[in-house]
């Protein structure tokens, strides 16, 4: 592995957290980053790529560390680019003012901010240093969620709700049940938690996954217009999935009928709303055929 350490000064392409971007001194990294900020400084380590038409020789990179800038640019650039009220001529009154310690007077010291800069005001001095301050709180939260996700393909929006959802326990709860991010974060369903919880450690027998499974075989039969599967078709495929015994299987659609989690209708098995659709429509049938 060789280190490359530099800013970010332009993103060229982004799509899925996958990066491509331009460094201060005019290299090209890319790979996966969640979150990419102008104007911090990175420690990417990766190898050198071949040379790309566009591009150039990139660095291509597998893993990164973040440093707050202390170039004066870079500082002006973050500035602008992560707080909503600062613009070019404000961000230079700061920079001028305060050098190599702005982000951290913006941060820590609203008060003399918004009595030493003219065109600043107390409240909007304390707004700033708060968005400063939770933007470092997700940065920090980002990198930790990028180990845990090592290998998973989740894009920035995915990373951004997860940190949305739990907030700073974001790390800490994704750890513990990442089954509970489907339904709840777009873009993650069963085998996206799967991949995670390998990641995390998470048991294989554990109750959340088999029970996340088992939705997700009922789910995956409604895509292809079931609304409902035999119980005994339900139990192979989920063992299936889950590499696990059908009477493990067996139990957990005990536990998951008794906390109505899933219907039991004549052998058969349904999601609550998708049973719920399949009454009202027979309901409405028989009504109609009444008429």
């Amino acid at each position: 592995m060789e280190t490359l350490t530099d800013t970010i000064a332009s993103i060229k392409y982004q799509k899925n957290g996958y990066l491509i971007a331009k460094t201060a001194s005019g290299v090209s990294v890319k790979g996966n980053m969640p979150g990419p900020q102008l104007g911090l400084e990175y420690t990417f380590e990766g190898k050198w790529g071949g040379r790309h038409p566009l591009y150039g020789k990139p660095f291509v990179f597998e893993s990164y560390t973040i440093k707050y800038p202390k170039e004066i640019s870079a500082i002006h650039a973050y500035l602008i680019d992560n707080a909503k009220w600062i613009g070019f001529q404000i961000a230079k009154k700061l920079t001028d003012a305060y050098g190599e310690d702005t982000l951290e007077v913006c941060k820590n010291e609203p008060e003399r901010v918004a009595r030493e800069i003219s065109g600043i005001t107390e409240a909007r001095a304390r707004e700033i240093s708060a968005m400063l301050l939770q933007n470092q709180v997700n940065e920090e939260l980002q990198l930790q969620l990028k180990t845990i996700f090592q290998g998973v393909q989740v894009n920035r929006r995915v990373v951004a709700n997860i940190i949305s959802l739990y907030g700073q326990d974001a790390v800490v709860r994704t750890k513990e049940n990442p089954y509970a991010l489907i339904g709840n974060v777009e873009g993650v369903g069963f085998l996206t938690a799967d991949r995670i919880a390998i990641n995390v450690g998470y048991a294989k027998d554990g109750e959340a996954r088999i029970k996340a499974g088992i939705r997700h075989i009922l789910k995956e039969a409604g895509v292809s217009g079931h609304t409902c599967l035999p119980i005994e078709a339900l139990i192979e495929q989920s063992a299936s999935l889950l590499g696990l015994s059908t009477d493990s299987i067996e139990k957990e659609i005990t536990n998951m009928e008794v906390n109505s989690e899933i219907i039991m209708y004549e052998n058969y098995a349904y999601l609550p709303n998708m049973y719920e659709n399949e009454r009202l429509v027979a309901d409405k049938l028989k009504e109609l055929a009444a008429c």
